[in-house]
């Protein structure tokens, strides 16, 4: 059980059900996030609470539609200013890319 009060864990809107079963399970604070898309279609995210200095985890799905889902997990990231994350499904060949770039 997580006892930090400045934990939180926000939810990609691929992975909603999974983020809730780990919060339950973790005991930890279920991040208050609004996840929507523009008129012209662009995806929106919004941070409704104040996470500076807390630890926070983002849980996002990559699968279908990846691109979209990627998208959002990288806008999530941004607004968070962290780079933390929790994916459900990663591409081999897109970790491989995270995994090389980050070391040179």
């Amino acid at each position: 059980m997580i006892n930090k009060p400045t934990v939180g864990i926000f939810a990609g809107s691929a992975s909603q059900q999974l983020t809730t079963e780990i919060v339950e399970i973790l005991g930890a604070k279920l991040g208050k996030i609004e996840l929507g898309k523009f008129s012209d279609g662009e995806i929106k995210v919004e941070i409704l609470e104040n996470v500076r200095g807390h630890e926070t985890y983002i849980v996002q799905s990559t699968c279908s539609p990846s691109n979209a889902n990627l998208m959002e997990l990288m806008l999530i990231t941004d607004a968070l200013k962290t780079i933390i994350s929790l994916q459900d499904y990663c591409n081999h060949s897109l970790l491989w890319i995270c995994t090389t770039r980050s070391k040179s």
